[in-house]
């Protein structure tokens, strides 16, 4: 197995344990061609953004869990990052047109 399949693998043992406060209990050897299904399908920057989110997703983390919802976890993150972006911008628009209607009425004192 490669070097990227390795440290993809500590890269998941060390949020375990960082969830957990232990390691877990799982077959390296059997976890390396998971791991190494992962990076035939994403890149290891893209790997370790699944990982991540996988640990901020509720209910088991264990690799077989990973390993059989990799996919689903990225369209979920991807859904998840633009409806935060949109959120975001109409956040700011919504605080632009505050801030602009405020200008147009300074005396306004607000509902008494």
């Amino acid at each position: 197995m490669n070097e990227d399949v390795e440290k993809l693998l500590n890269f998941y043992l060390e949020h375990y344990e960082q969830q957990y406060g232990k390691e877990p209990q799982l077959n390296r050897y059997r976890d390396m061609y998971g791991f190494a299904a992962m990076l035939h399908d994403y890149a290891y920057p893209e790997c370790t953004e699944i990982i991540e989110y996988f640990f901020k997703t509720g209910g088991d983390h264990s690799t077989s869990r990973l390993f059989q919802n990799y996919d689903g976890l990225r369209k979920s993150k991807e859904e998840s990052d633009k409806d935060r972006r949109r959120l975001e911008k109409i956040l700011k628009e919504t605080a632009e047109r505050v801030k602009k209607w405020e200008q147009e009425h300074p005396d306004y004192q607000g509902m008494e």
